[in-house]
């Protein structure tokens, strides 16, 4: 190479020591070397029968039997779960940056004032009016005005309100058509006078009976132009399954907003449905996940005014028990600590004293932080939702049985759990 200028290298035409079939390749410490002289005394054809990778392997190289793990989970102490929970964070954070407080108060059947004072007083930053009416929606914007005097501070709130409609079905709030984007702009101006804000945390569009995919784009676009205007500053859905949300997470990206500010990929972060042992939904929340839309619990004690059906399920019955916990604090837990928020609310309660709302309100709050349930505690609450089980998987018709929705507002049909998202085998062959 020395026509080009270039100077020859000394190690021209020389063997590397260091390659690893070189006959004079030199010995290095690593695992196989290591228990090869151990086992020293193994027979000569043994050792002649050694091939290059097992005498002479790089150092980070195993050359032992496969592991076998433990065999048995490792007793979790006390100590362990406390340092633990002493270190897990009070919020999860969204697609985009933000984050949302895991505990929130449903203020659907507040009492009074009071009880939203208390919560604010226990620690809770998470509202959430999905089903409250206008009048509880005052009431709590009532207690966040005395807050925010006191110089509470705004940031640290967290507030959410659905798109209210005129054309709901029955008592739920459930409308019969998509709301148009007229009823966007007035429900979203109506909370924010009644809060006494100027801005939204989330803003939820319920799903509809009639849930019309281009009518739903049309309302996104309406809710993304006050994102851009800065009265709201995220944007999720209700209800929705996984066909409905990426029909609509699709929507919002081939269907900009009209406002130049806004960016196209402005998509739902929050989906929130009925989450709790008996509704586990796994493949809704983690396809959510992926996609960047965070699941969010609403009826997470199974049911509402008065029903107690989960509260006594043996595997519930027996947590309580071992930890001293209430029943509704181990169901809280369970949701929280696979890191999904919960929205729990007081209209299960709606018609005892605003002390006795207070007193749960306090209880919620404390059963949630300072402690975990262990590995054993969180199997035992998996394997409720009999559905996740291998005898189930077997038994396609026990997988649909085994699931049990509370949360069934009149003409609201909710999509089979496998229909979205990549396909499973066991579904087509």
């Amino acid at each position: 190479m020395s026509h080009d200028g270039c100077i020859e290298v000394a190690w021209k035409g020389q063997a590397f020591s260091y390659l690893l079939h070189h006959s004079g390749f030199h010995k290095t410490e690593n695992y196989g070397t290591k228990r090869h002289e151990q086992h020293s005394s193994a027979t000569s054809a043994v050792q002649q029968n050694l091939s290059d990778t097992q005498t002479k392997a790089g150092t980070g190289t195993w050359q032992g039997p496969a592991p076998k793990g433990f065999g048995v989970v490792k007793e979790e102490t006390a100590q362990d779960l406390a340092r633990s929970a002493a270190l897990e964070p009070t919020f999860a954070r969204l697609g985009n940056g933000q984050t949302i407080p895991f505990l929130g108060l449903g203020v659907a059947g507040v009492a009074d004032q009071s009880v939203i004072d208390a919560a604010l007083a226990a620690g809770i930053r998470h509202f959430d009016c999905t089903s409250a009416t206008p009048a509880e929606e005052s009431i709590l914007g009532a207690g966040l005005a005395a807050f925010l005097a006191a110089n509470g501070d705004r940031a640290s709130l967290f507030l959410t309100v659905p798109v209210r409609s005129t054309t709901v079905v029955g008592g739920a709030a459930v409308p019969a058509t998509v709301p148009t984007a007229e009823e966007v702009l007035s429900s979203v101006s109506a909370s924010l006078l009644a809060l006494h804000v100027d801005y939204l945390d989330l803003v939820l569009l319920p799903a509809a009976v009639d849930n019309c995919a281009a009518a739903a784009a049309v309302t996104w676009r309406a809710l993304q132009d006050l994102v851009a205007a800065g009265k709201v500053r995220n944007l999720g859905v209700s209800n929705y399954s996984l066909v409905d949300l990426e029909s609509l997470a699709q929507s919002a990206s081939a269907s900009p907003s009209a406002s130049p500010s806004i960016s196209p990929s402005l998509k739902p972060l929050v989906n929130q449905i009925e989450l709790h042992p008996r509704l586990a939904q796994r493949k809704l929340v983690g396809v959510s996940l992926r996609k960047g839309i965070l699941s969010v619990a609403h009826t997470p004690l199974g049911g509402v005014e008065g029903s107690k059906e989960l509260l006594v399920v043996p595997a519930v019955q027996a947590i309580v028990e071992s930890t001293g916990r209430t029943a509704a604090q181990v169901l809280l837990r369970w949701n929280v600590q696979r890191g999904v928020p919960v929205v729990f609310g007081v209209s299960g309660v709606s018609g005892i004293s605003a002390d006795q709302q207070k007193q749960w309100v306090k209880e919620a709050a404390e059963g949630v932080r300072g402690w975990k349930l262990d590995y054993v505690q969180k199997a035992a609450l998996d394997a409720v939702d009999a559905s996740a089980t291998s005898a189930a998987k077997r038994d396609a018709e026990v997988a649909k049985t085994a699931s049990k929705r509370f949360y069934t507002p009149q003409g609201l049909v909710f999509a089979d759990a496998e229909e979205g998202g990549a396909v499973k085998p066991s579904t087509v062959l």
